[in-house]
């Protein structure tokens, strides 16, 4: 995944690919979605969550507290792994990328809104508010049985074999909206999974020339 987003190998029509496509669609098959789901917000599907309405929802850590105060010690948090593998993978983005321009005339003030926001007391007001910091404090060691020490675990799990790869839609600058398009047709059942590979590998070809 690290060599496709970033271009230095592989193609979204690869057999891994369309055999991921294939098995979501075989979810959507066996009822595993909630029904007509691409009609479902984001916050409606993770309220239906709570409500027992669902037995798992795939998103990321930054809904830590909101799951925690819903649901407490009745959640869980776990990152996925590839089929027959022992250690996670997951797509993540390390927070956002701070940098100054090199034609800023006030550098000393640049860099020191960047170390504000990313030093050692920031990533402890992270943790505070219920958010996982990209280096979190040495000494965080969440209560035993919550979900905030869930995502602790899987942090570390997910840091120590290098699992984490770039989010899908860095691939290029309109992929998230292809991307999130032919997932809703795929998922409907609008396209096939072979050509829901083709429209992703036309947009990537199209921006990376391969």
């Amino acid at each position: 995944m690290n060599n496709l987003v970033r271009a230095k190998s592989g193609a979204w029509t690869d057999a891994k690919s369309v055999e991921a496509a294939t098995m979501l669609t075989n979810w959507v098959d066996k009822g595993y979605l909630t029904p007509d789901a691409n009609g479902i917000s984001r916050d409606d599907a993770l309220a239906a969550f709570m409500a027992g309405k669902a037995a798992f929802t795939i998103t990321g850590t930054w809904q830590l507290q909101t799951v925690t105060e819903g649901l407490g010690a009745d959640a869980g948090f776990l990152a996925l792994g590839p089929n027959g593998s022992t250690t996670p993978v997951t797509t993540g983005g390390e927070g956002l990328a701070w940098a100054m321009t090199s034609a800023t005339k006030h550098p000393d003030v640049a860099a020191a809104y960047i170390d504000f926001v990313t030093n050692a007391k920031a990533s402890q007001v992270l943790v505070d508010t219920g958010n996982l910091p990209t280096v979190p404090p040495a000494d965080w060691a969440p209560a035993k049985g919550t979900l905030a020490a869930d995502v602790a675990s899987e942090w570390k799990r997910v840091n120590a074999s290098s699992g984490l790869v770039p989010y899908l839609d860095y691939s290029t600058p309109t992929f998230y909206d292809t991307l999130t398009a032919a997932v809703q047709e795929l998922t409907a059942g609008k396209a096939t999974p072979q050509q829901f590979a083709t429209t992703l590998q036309t947009d990537y070809a199209a921006f990376t020339g391969r």
